[in-house]
């Protein structure tokens, strides 16, 4: 678990000074070191101990175990002389013994956290600064780029943050060198979705260059540290001036600590979260005392042992006590004590103890826990573990539970980039009742023509289900250069879905060109009226992107709200689960509801994932009244997310379906014959999904069957 510096000191700031909560926000203070000089550095910390609670917590933990505990008991017992027949060092040693070795194997686990802190907290990153002259003149004041540690990052510094670097800490993103604004972040780290998502920069800010962010003294009012990863309802003032202008910021502005900057030009940004006041440090916990299912149970069958010898004890150690009269003569070799202090009676009972303590051989712990330490190492040392791709190899983070790999009994897994190739091919199609792609020439539907012929030949329905396709995505066309494109450009994408639906979108004549903060242009296939040839020049159609609600887990869903310079219209275009679009349909759709859902199990029985596509007009009046709703949601920071799912609820209503479309997404090779290995060996395999169930039976029934 990370334990920042700050965390250690339970809310105590730089140099020990405590961090009091006002009210419900906090604020970052841009560019201003003094008035954040209360927050926490970004030192983290994976270790569970320092060196001075080390011995008293790692002697805690080992006395939580019930044969620790006896072998004390036993050992502090040998120390009475009147009752031990043994020397107290036959216990005491090993007991000592015993403890060094766990001690040593919990010392060496603690040092490899503890570089690999290092590692991370040494790890340098660039920060934008100013520098001048050795005279403090400021005539000479540059702007420069300097290295800094990652444990040195404060909240307020504006870092630069280039491709492919991981994150030190939570970010607002403030500008991209390209000044769009845009970049994407893969999250695999977080979440294990390794798509990469979109970022943005806040309108106001995202053309800003090195000069502008350092003159930039803007405030940044945020929730204090929480786990939330989806939620980053906050603000930012343009000034240090309660008057100044507002801008809304959501977690589509932020990057996260432990995520990766992905595809993108140099972002820059502003620390908000350091140390373990992180989203991904408050997620985190202190590593527990971990015990294996062997440790479990032998500290069962120790403490039933011990009772057995407890019955033992109170027979046969009350028996001899009453007996010890008459044979005290005859049995001269028990020496009997004249005394007849108070605890006399409990001398007999106690030797039975002593005398039945080898029912637990004390060898048995130190042969487990070196047998626990050799083990780990024998898996690091296995070479046939060795990723031949990536060069890497098992690391054993805790050496004391290596034994439990080998009684594994359930395996739960994702099935997206993790079971199949996360390579997406568009299949079919379903488009007002009518499938496409399937004819009986077994065509792929992107060199079903028909489709083709129906978009661009009068068929309204087939014309509008390919713009939305192409406009309903996070897709950024990639600008070539070189030599003009003939066709669709390629796109950076958040996920190889959206590429999939894009392709097939182009294929029959319409693809997106290019893409802004807050504008599209497609590219159609100009076929006048008339069946669409390939021959045919493209026409470009401009569009407004007014707004993008995101697809979530919980939303199912994605809605972008466009229009056509010069049309008061807003067109609301939808796509997501089945299940949750149909619930939001408008009355009236029985016939094509019904085909559409006939097709899209039949899409799934084949092991496609489908996806609806549904949508509504806004007249400018309705539009406007919900875009003043949302943006008072937007600002509301104590009821944002509330607020906000309303407005989306709202206008993601009384929507008109358009079809469906199915992609195929393959196993990866060798994952039939994995699941029925570990199916063999009596392990349960459990795949999560959030596709139709009859697509996750058919995945089930790719893999071999149990023999």
């Amino acid at each position: 678990a990370v334990r920042s510096w700050c965390s250690r000191r339970a809310a105590m700031g730089h140099g020990g000074r405590k961090i009091v909560s006002m009210g419900a926000t906090r604020r970052i203070y841009i560019n201003d070191a003094q008035m954040n000089a209360n927050f926490c550095d970004n030192r983290i910390s994976n270790t569970k101990y320092t060196a001075l609670n080390f011995l008293p917590k790692n002697l805690t933990e080992q006395f939580s175990r019930n044969m620790n505990r006896y072998f004390l008991l036993i050992g502090l017992l040998q120390l009475i002389q009147e009752i031990t027949p043994t020397n107290p060092l036959t216990t005491i040693g090993p007991l000592i013994v015993i403890f060094a070795i766990t001690a040593t194997k919990e010392w060496i686990d603690h040092v490899h956290r503890a570089r690999a802190d290092k590692v991370a907290n040494e790890r340098k990153f660039t920060v934008l600064k100013r520098s001048s002259d050795d005279f403090g003149s400021t005539a000479s004041v540059s702007i420069v780029r300097k290295e800094i540690l990652s444990q040195n990052i404060r909240p307020g510094d504006i870092l630069v943050l280039e491709d492919n670097e991981e994150l030190p800490c939570d970010v607002c993103v403030l500008a991209t060198a390209d000044g769009t604004g845009i970049c994407y972040t893969e999250t695999a780290n977080l979440d294990g979705e390794s798509d990469l998502k979109p970022r943005y920069a806040p309108p106001a800010t995202k053309t800003f260059t090195e000069a502008n962010l350092l003159d930039f003294k803007g405030v940044i009012e945020c929730a204090h540290p929480n786990p939330e990863i989806y939620v980053f309802d906050s603000k930012m003032l343009m000034a240090q001036d309660p008057a100044a202008a507002t801008v809304i910021l959501t977690y589509q502005n932020t990057l996260l600590q432990a995520t990766h900057v992905r595809s993108s030009t140099a972002v820059y940004g502003v620390a908000v979260y350091t140390g373990n006041e992180t989203k991904f440090g408050m997620n985190k916990r202190e590593p527990p005392n971990k015990m294996t299912r062997t440790d479990v149970l032998v500290d069962r069958i120790t403490a039933g042992i011990f009772a057995f010898q407890l019955f033992l004890v109170v027979v046969f150690g009350v028996w001899g006590s009453i007996l010890k009269d008459s044979f005290r003569n005859r049995a001269w070799y028990v020496a009997y004590s004249d005394d007849e202090s108070w605890f006399q009676p409990l001398v007999i009972p106690l030797r039975f103890l002593l005398l039945n303590s080898t029912m637990i051989p004390i060898s048995l712990k130190v042969t487990m826990d070196v047998a626990k330490l050799l083990y780990a190492r024998f898996v690091e040392w296995d070479s046939a573990l060795v990723d031949k791709q990536h060069g890497g190899g098992p690391i054993a983070r805790n050496t004391g539970i290596g034994e439990d790999l080998g009684q594994i009994e359930y395996i739960f897994t994702d099935k997206t980039g993790t079971l199949t190739e996360n390579k997406m091919l568009f299949k079919k199609c379903s488009i007002n009742g009518v499938v496409y792609g399937v004819d009986g020439s077994g065509k792929h539907v992107r060199e079903d023509r028909t489709l083709s012929r129906a978009a661009h030949g009068g068929n309204d329905a087939a014309a509008l289900f390919l713009r939305a396709l192409a406009l309903n995505n996070s897709l950024v066309p990639i600008e070539d250069d070189e030599a003009e494109r003939e066709g669709a450009p390629e796109y950076r994408a958040t996920s190889p879905d959206e590429n999939a639906l894009m392709e097939f979108a182009a294929a029959h004549g319409v693809f997106l060109a290019r893409r802004a903060q807050h504008s599209a242009v497609l590219c159609v296939r100009n076929s006048g009226g008339s069946a669409a040839s390939a021959d045919a020049p493209f026409v470009e159609e401009e569009f407004n992107l007014l707004h993008v609600l995101a697809f979530n887990s919980d939303r199912k869903r994605m809605s972008v709200l466009v229009q056509r310079p010069g049309d008061p219209r807003v067109l609301v275009i939808v796509k997501g689960a089945d299940d949750v679009l149909f619930e939001r349909l408008r009355a009236g759709q029985d016939d094509i509801v019904r085909a559409t859902a006939i097709h899209i199990e039949q899409f799934a029985s084949t092991g496609l994932r489908a996806l609806a596509v549904a949508y509504r007009w806004l007249d400018a009046d309705e539009y406007a009244a919900w875009a003043r709703d949302l943006a008072a949601a937007e600002a509301n920071l104590a009821q944002r997310q509330t607020l906000v799912e309303a407005c989306e609820e709202r206008v993601e209503s009384n929507l008109v379906l358009l079809g469906a479309t199915a992609i195929e997404d393959q196993l990866q090779p060798g994952v039939p014959a994995t699941i029925a290995t570990l199916r063999e060996a009596g392990i349960r395999f459990w795949m999560l999904t959030g596709d139709k169930y009859s697509t996750a039976l058919e995945i089930a029934t790719a893999c071999p069957p149990r023999p």
